[in-house]
């Protein structure tokens, strides 16, 4: 819906949404057609500019800011918003023809140099230079620039003299918003202070390993943006002077050792990405600080890498609409407040702990505690998911019948001494790797002998896992059987995985309960034989079986039996078997489509019964010596056959 010169819209009414369009919309970088633009970084570009109006004192830049974007995206200005994981909108597009009359509205008032165009009208403001072609950055002299923004990768040849050209255009001391980011520069001039008007700088991804002092100088600085300068080594002493500074953003700033005195005393800052603090392990000073360090109640996210102290800090109960909490390498940690007093808490990671032994709530600041007790968990109405990673002392959770928080997912992957599990009846995915199964075993078969009288309280923990939909096991050294009792818990299981379990034998019968399973995968479990199974009839329970995937599993030398009244099956894999023949009862899979064969050396034919496989989609035969070559369309045996010219798809190597 651009328009030519010339022929610009004579209608009043879309000249009016023209002009509102340029006035909500300058911020976006609207040259550039199908680019998604941060939401935050639009809602700063926005203040940097004096869009943003403030009705009362109580009010944020932010948050009118937030409320600036949604009224533009419910109105369609703005589309395909993509969300975090908190179900936040963070990012979007400009609708193309919005961005089409809001580019023929803007007409000079926003340029954008490239290679060919040059010229800059005298009433340009806002000015962006497309490093797709090697740009020359132009000289002129005129009062009305505002913004420049460098677009996409550095072009070397102008970053050279970059700083110069720049410092000769007399209309830079007027500029609020200048973006260098990406152009690899290895020195910021002093002269940078003399921007006066500054209020948004981007400098992200440059090699310099130190700004200049002059930088304290723009007391009008909003945002200052210093993302990926992995070579900063530090941040100038006075940063306490930039007194309006709000968002500070130092992530990946891999050399910057330590952080400028004075922070405390920027009270309008509501962004510090990270917080460096190197104290080598001093206990009593990494306490202090976190203390000192207390972040805004409406903080979303909580990270805390290599923290030496041994108590968390009492402003965690303040941090009320806290959503993902992640303990990383703080390897002294012991205590914590209890997390049932965070109601908003969502996701909980806990990384490389290695004095964390139980996890409990005992109300009293212990929950991360070298000693065993028998308090439990409170109830935690959000939580819906928790990751033990590496806690080598881990024994797991002090519990009673009350723990009922609303749990999705429990990962818990190298903690060996695991010796409890929750009342995780209220899980839908558990994923265990490098830990013990003994303690899942007794979870699962905890209730099979709970008296009828058992108060309705307490009744639904008799089924522990009866909402577990997702079990994933990896590594679990004493996995030997899977009993019957223990399976016909898993009413609602639909996916099943078992890998590099050593010593597993068998599934036993108790698979015939698995009513609601669509994908079972095994895989490098050297001691399991399926086909050795008495009782063909109890695979006869899996009537939602839909994908089967057996891998290297060399005691299994043939498909079971009872696979064959498996008949909802669609896609079924075979890997590194020894396996001499396909069995013809493999007809009665009608409703498969997808057969992957790989890695059978002795495999040299197909069954007659597979002529009969109506709805097969795709034939895979990988690495298979004898018979990949038996299956060619033109020259082989297998080729020659109608069930080959009637697959869709053959795919031999």
């Amino acid at each position: 819906m651009a328009f030519e010169k010339g022929e610009e819209p004579e209608n009043s009414l879309i000249l009016a949404i023209g002009k509102e369009i340029l006035e909500k919309c300058v911020g976006v970088p609207l040259a550039i057609r199908d680019y998604h633009i941060n939401k935050s970084t639009l809602v700063n570009l926005w203040a940097a500019q004096g869009f943003i109006k403030l009705s009362d004192q109580d009010q944020s830049f932010e948050d009118v800011g937030d409320e600036y974007f949604l009224d533009l995206l419910w109105s369609s200005f703005f589309q395909q918003p993509q969300k975090d994981e908190y179900g936040d909108v963070i990012s979007c597009k400009m609708h193309d023809l919005m961005h089409d009359l809001a580019v023929s509205m803007a007409r000079s008032l926003i340029k954008t140099l490239d290679y060919e165009k040059k010229a800059i009208n005298e009433k340009t403001c806002h000015l962006s230079i497309d490093d797709k072609f090697p740009c020359v950055v132009p000289n002129f002299k005129v009062g009305r620039m505002r913004t420049i923004l460098f677009q996409f990768g550095p072009t070397l040849e102008s970053d050279i003299d970059l700083w110069t050209k720049l410092s000769t255009w007399d209309s830079l001391k007027f500029f609020r918003l200048l973006d260098v980011s990406n152009r690899v520069l290895s020195v910021v001039p002093s002269s940078i202070g003399d921007l006066k008007h500054l209020r948004y700088l981007d400098l992200s991804r440059n090699s310099m390993e130190k700004l200049p002092d002059s930088l304290t100088k723009l007391q009008n600085l909003q945002t200052l943006r210093l993302y990926g300068c992995d070579s900063l080594q530090e941040l100038p002493k006075d940063m306490k002077n930039l007194v309006n500074l709000r968002h500070l953003e130092i992530d990946k700033c891999l050399s910057l050792c330590h952080m400028p005195c004075g922070l405390g005393q920027m009270t309008n800052l509501r962004t510090l990405s990270e917080f460096v603090w190197i104290n080598y392990e001093m206990v009593e000073g990494d306490e202090m600080l976190l203390e000192w360090l207390q972040p805004h109640p409406n903080l979303k996210k909580l990270t805390l890498e290599h923290y030496h102290g041994v108590t968390f800090p009492n402003w965690l109960f303040s941090l009320i609409n806290l959503v993902d909490l992640k303990l990383d390498g703080c390897r002294k940690l012991q205590y914590l407040p209890p997390l049932s007093q965070l109601p908003s808490l969502k996701s909980l990671s806990l990384l490389w702990l290695e004095d964390l032994d139980y996890i409990l709530d005992s109300g009293n600041s212990n929950m991360f505690s070298a000693s065993s007790s028998s308090t439990p968990f409170a109830y935690w109405p959000s939580l819906r998911e928790i990751y033990l990673y590496s806690c080598p002392k881990f024994k797991g959770w002090c519990r009673r019948d009350g723990f009922r928080p609303n749990n999705h997912d429990l990962m818990i992957q190298n903690c060996p001494m695991l010796t409890s599990m929750p009342n995780f009846h209220i899980f839908k995915g558990l994923y265990l790797s490098n830990t013990n199964w003994k303690p899942v075993q007794q979870t699962m078969m905890m209730y099979m002998a709970a008296p009828q009288s058992l108060s309705t309280a307490i009744a639904p923990s008799c089924n522990p896992l009866s909402k577990l939909k997702r079990l994933e096991l990896d590594e679990i050294a004493d996995l030997q059987f899977v009993t019957e009792e223990g399976l016909q818990n898993l009413i609602c299981l639909q996916y099943l995985s078992i890998t590099r379990c050593e010593r597993l034998q068998s599934l036993s019968r108790g698979i015939q309960h698995l009513t609601t399973l669509q994908e079972l995968h095994l895989s490098c479990c050297n001691e399991l034989d399926l086909g050795n199974d008495e009782d063909e009839m109890q695979w006869q329970g899996l009537k939602s079986l839909l994908s089967l995937k057996l891998y290297d599993l060399p005691k299994l030398e043939s498909l079971p039996s009872g696979l064959q009244h498996v008949t909802t099956l669609r896609e079924l894999e075979i890997n590194g078997l020894g396996f001499t023949a396909i069995p013809e009862w493999i007809h009665k899979w009608t409703s498969l489509e997808e057969f992957t064969i790989k890695g059978g050396p002795s495999l040299a034919s197909l069954p007659e019964g597979m002529c009969q496989l109506t709805s097969l989609r795709t034939l895979t035969i990988d690495f298979c010596a004898i018979l990949s070559p038996r299956c060619k369309r033109e020259t082989g045996e297998e080729g020659q056959r109608f069930l080959i010219s009637q697959t869709s798809s053959i795919h031999l190597s």
